[in-house]
């Protein structure tokens, strides 16, 4: 782990520029520009408005912030473990020109999505203000949850990644299993009020993708304190799966190019 964090350090401005500059190729010569990153949460936010409310007759306190904070929390997630498994073949004309360590374009991909999230979050906040949500000295535990996410998406983003360069078709694999872990992380409904006991628990542990967007509505939105000890529990694995991960890369990455 120590090459690792010293690599992190060796490469940090190419982790920001890549980042920085695939955000502004993503909406170049787009007409609305960066207000799709706006109006993607936004509409996303009004289809489930409509299929919860109107259709179920189902809502949450505070629903429409509710859903902002699921889906940027699942975004993040999505985004970077669906990237993972096809970034190596994306980027086979760099590699096999120069040496980059591979999770380095992890990191800078997820260091894109990151920024995603933080606009997300921040009109999170802005309608729970205009939705009166009454904050609490809680909210302040928010980058503690966004911590953990970032080390357990970092580690299985690792994992998919190595897995993406041997197997062509992985990344339909992991399209599928995202739709499901989709549907079973409460991005649109509350896991503990909508799905009875011991299953909410189950999902709630063994889920990381659900316990995170619900830790995260419990601090924003509810003031409810985080449950520490499932925080911490899911630090450590995620941190296990990444070093687990990193140490892959490091093995067989120098077989990569000639895998793809």
């Amino acid at each position: 782990m120590k090459k690792f964090f010293s690599n992190l350090h060796r490469y940090r401005s190419y982790i920001a520029y890549s980042a920085v500059a695939s955000l502004k190729a993503e909406v170049n010569g787009s007409f609305l520009s960066w207000l799709w990153w706006i109006l993607d949460p936004f509409l996303f936010m009004m289809v489930y408005s409509f299929v919860s409310i109107v259709v179920f007759g189902k809502s949450e306190p505070h629903f429409i912030p509710f859903v902002f904070v699921g889906y940027g929390a699942w975004q993040f997630f999505n985004r970077s473990v669906s990237a993972s498994a096809k970034i190596v073949r994306g980027n086979k004309s760099i590699l096999s020109r120069v040496y980059l360590p591979k999770y380095i374009l992890l990191f800078s991909r997820l260091f894109r999505h990151f920024i995603q999230f933080l606009i997300t979050l921040g009109l999170s906040i802005l309608i729970s203000i205009i939705d009166h949500v009454h904050f609490t000295p809680l909210v302040l535990l928010t980058p503690l949850i966004m911590i953990v996410e970032i080390v357990v998406t970092f580690g299985v983003c690792c994992v998919v990644m190595h897995l993406g360069v041997y197997a062509r078709d992985f990344s339909n694999i992991t399209t599928v299993l995202l739709k499901l872990t989709f549907y079973l992380s409460g991005v649109f409904y509350s896991v503990p009020n909508r799905i009875k006991k011991p299953y909410s628990t189950y999902l709630l542990r063994l889920n990381p993708a659900a316990m995170l967007i619900n830790e995260m509505r419990n601090v924003l939105i509810y003031g409810k304190w985080p449950h520490f000890k499932l925080l911490f529990a899911w630090l450590v694995i995620g941190a296990c799966i990444t070093a687990f991960g990193v140490h892959l890369i490091h093995k067989h990455e120098q077989n990569y190019v000639k895998a793809i």
